[in-house]
């Protein structure tokens, strides 16, 4: 069923306009979504005159002198993409568009929405979890920035230390086990998890490479989990060189969009256990 956005959700996608609806097998299986309701007056409001002709197949629009594709911007890089929008044949006032699994594909029971930002469409596309939560107004945003100087308190020189002693808690009350980090980096072979490569110095405290530890979904989510997940655990732990670890907190979201999905596609299963999906974890760092 097609909704409009409420206010959390304007306020948190900073859209002006927006609505959203859950994606269905069928429609993930024939790779096309229908614009119902809300979803359907936004677009036709938005493009207006330029959907005239747009009916029927790909062929038969191209044949008539129309790009069948439209462009968005993808939630939260901004990328630009494009898709084909359409009438289907015999059912003037149907308006669908479809689904490309390089472009834009989000799986069945999965949220997608469509909203106005900055005078431009955009797409998205979220849990149920997510929009629950950000609906219910208990999402927790907190600046990346803000975030970084709670994971390098001094909790990165600990993990560091052959033998971490220190319990470190955070300004959200949730605890941070300096022992389950220091696990995660004897796991990684003191090795940066996104970049391998690149330069790396001596702790003087383990002889090892110096390696920061970094909560993919961030511990100031636990809220989320109280009874469900521990967020402090090895699964949620990336090893990262200082300077990655940096640009997960400080760069531009278009250009920690790729370490992200990489982080994430290695922990599908701990997502799956959180009843998140990857484009929240991205959501996560806007």
């Amino acid at each position: 069923m097609s909704e409009w956005f409420d206010q959390n959700l304007l306020e948190f996608f900073g859209a002006s306009e927006g609505a959203c609806s859950p994606v269905t097998q069928d429609e993930f299986n024939k790779s096309q979504v229908t614009f119902v309701g809300p979803e359907q007056k936004l677009i036709e409001a938005f493009l207006g005159d330029k959907l005239a002709g747009h009916y029927g197949s790909i062929k038969t629009i191209q044949a008539a002198g129309l790009n069948p594709e439209f462009s968005f911007r993808m939630f939260p890089s901004g990328q630009n993409i494009s898709l084909t929008v359409s009438y289907k044949t015999g059912r003037p006032n149907e308006l669908r568009f479809y689904l490309r699994k390089d472009v834009f594909k989000p799986n069945p029971g999965e949220f997608w929405g469509l909203f106005i930002k900055s005078h431009e469409l955009w797409l998205c596309h979220f849990s149920s979890l997510l929009k629950e939560k950000i609906q219910a107004g208990e999402f927790i945003g907190q600046d990346r920035n803000d975030l970084l100087e709670l994971e390098t308190d001094g909790y990165q020189d600990v993990i560091n230390n052959n033998s971490p002693i220190q319990i470190i808690s955070s300004s959200r009350k949730w605890s941070r086990d300096p022992k389950v980090a220091s696990q995660a980096l004897v796991l990684s072979r003191y090795r940066c998890e996104l970049f391998p490569k690149w330069p790396v110095f001596t702790s003087r405290k383990n002889g090892m490479a110096f390696m920061e530890a970094h909560h993919l979904v961030p511990m100031n989510q636990q809220e989320f989990f109280r009874d469900t997940v521990n967020l402090d655990c090895i699964e949620n732990i990336c090893i990262l060189n200082p300077l990655a670890h940096r640009m997960l907190h400080h760069a531009p979201i278009d250009e920690i969009i790729q370490p992200l999905r990489q982080l994430t596609s290695r922990r599908i299963e701990f997502l799956k256990k959180c009843d998140l999906i990857e484009d929240d974890i991205l959501s996560l760092y806007t």
